[in-house]
């Protein structure tokens, strides 16, 4: 995987335990690339923070602005815009389409994340070979 695939591997854990599963996990890791490079504080001028870029208008939901630099709140916040609408709309990345570049490595990162979490001893099943 290229540099910063495990930033992406521990992205959609934090997308999955947030809410996301299937197409729209893939979709919010890809987005969240897109969106902050994994760069959980970023900022933007236009006052959007965080891995999942969460505007201002929403920061007092999740608690503050400075809540939403840590990865499991702006996940939490990142799954609850899109439950919401059921739609990705909300960020620009989505709208202008430059997340689409992201979602291959964003596949193999939710695919490499479920492997590791699978061989996980009491998660998921065990390697052939070893014994409880």
């Amino acid at each position: 995987m290229r540099q910063g695939g495990q930033s992406d591997r521990r992205g959609s854990g934090f997308a999955k335990q947030a809410g996301f599963t299937g197409k729209p996990l893939v979709t919010a890791v890809a987005l969240a690339k897109a969106e902050s490079g994994w760069n959980r504080c970023c900022y933007s001028a236009t006052n959007d923070l965080g891995l999942w870029q969460i505007n201002k208008i929403h920061w007092k939901s999740f608690g503050g602005r400075d809540t939403l630099y840590d990865k499991s709140t702006n996940a939490r916040a990142a799954f609850k815009l899109w439950s919401d609408k059921s739609s990705f709309m909300s960020w620009n990345a989505y709208k202008d389409g430059s997340y689409k570049k992201f979602l291959k490595e964003a596949q193999q990162a939710v695919d490499s994340a479920k492997c590791e979490e699978e061989s996980t001893p009491g998660k998921g099943t065990q390697a052939s070979g070893e014994s409880s």
